[in-house]
């Protein structure tokens, strides 16, 4: 099993944030790179350790580990030094397959590859790599600090060793690995976006409001949170990348996007990033 002590995380969106964050809480050697300006990146992270001290998430002196721990960067040769490079960049095949040519050609032969995708194929993005056996998916859960799981995702090339080596990171950071093999939307995104899309088609066909759908999954079913109110939480923009990318690869009409998703995404009603999806936000 291979050792891991630098990592570098890239990609400064939520996500890639709040994975820089778990992993400086636990690691001193830690890489947050942006794309394009590092100062980017520090700004994001200061935001949103802020925000995290503020609502008792964390405390200052987590804060201050973190901050010890972490270094900003937009150089790419740089991160492909690192014994874990951990990918949270946009959900587009090709930008993500672009970002994986370039590291293949600088990282080390010892350096572990993970994808954060959240429904992409592991094996496609693994042709990137001239040696794939070090290459695989590491699905977190938003939000990451909170949420347990991580999905560790075997593509056909990927070696034991990489997965155990993966596995026990996962411990290192507090969270628990269930290990499955590449498939489409993996274990949970394909059964959560077959239950958010099933619960839009009830809205769409006048046989429940909002909140009388959402509050019949919590009380029956004892999710913590409805399907429509998830839908906003994920981003509907974001829901409709998922549901086509797995209407693709599976040609499942289950996972068709219903026209009343599209409408809310061309009204730009996003969610909770944008005030409005299902339910209506403040600020």
């Amino acid at each position: 099993m291979g050792q891991i002590e630098f990592i570098s995380v890239l990609g400064t969106g939520i996500m890639g944030i709040d994975i820089g964050i778990l992993t400086a809480l636990n690691y001193s050697k830690v890489f947050l790179w942006h794309r394009k300006d590092k100062s980017i990146a520090l700004e994001r992270l200061n935001h949103r350790l802020d925000n995290y001290v503020e609502k008792d998430i964390l405390n200052s002196s987590e804060r201050e580990t973190v901050l010890n721990n972490i270094q900003t960067c937009d150089s790419l040769k740089e991160v492909c030094k690192s014994d874990l490079i951990i990918e949270s960049i946009s959900e587009n095949f090709n930008i993500k397959y672009d970002l994986f040519d370039f590291i293949t050609r600088f990282s080390s032969n010892n350096s572990i590859v993970v994808s954060n995708t959240s429904s992409l194929s592991i094996d496609s993005l693994s042709n990137a790599f001239t040696v794939s056996d070090r290459f695989a998916g590491l699905h977190f859960f938003n939000p990451v600090l909170r949420i347990e799981l991580i999905e560790v995702i075997k593509g056909a090339k990927t070696s034991i060793e990489t997965i155990d080596t993966l596995k026990y990171f996962c411990s290192t950071i507090g969270k628990t690995p269930i290990h499955v093999k590449d498939s489409p939307g993996f274990i949970v995104n394909r059964l959560m976006a077959a239950q958010i899309n099933q619960a839009i088609k009830l809205l769409e066909q006048g046989v429940a409001t909002e909140e009388d759908i959402d509050g019949a999954i919590k009380l029956g079913l004892l999710h913590p949170i409805g399907p429509l109110a998830l839908a906003d939480l994920i981003g509907l923009d974001v829901f409709k990348d998922i549901l086509e990318s797995l209407y693709e690869r599976t040609n499942d009409m289950t996972f068709k996007s219903p026209d009343c998703l599209k409408r809310k995404i061309e009204s730009g009603f996003l969610g909770r990033k944008a005030g409005r999806g299902f339910y209506t936000y403040g600020k």
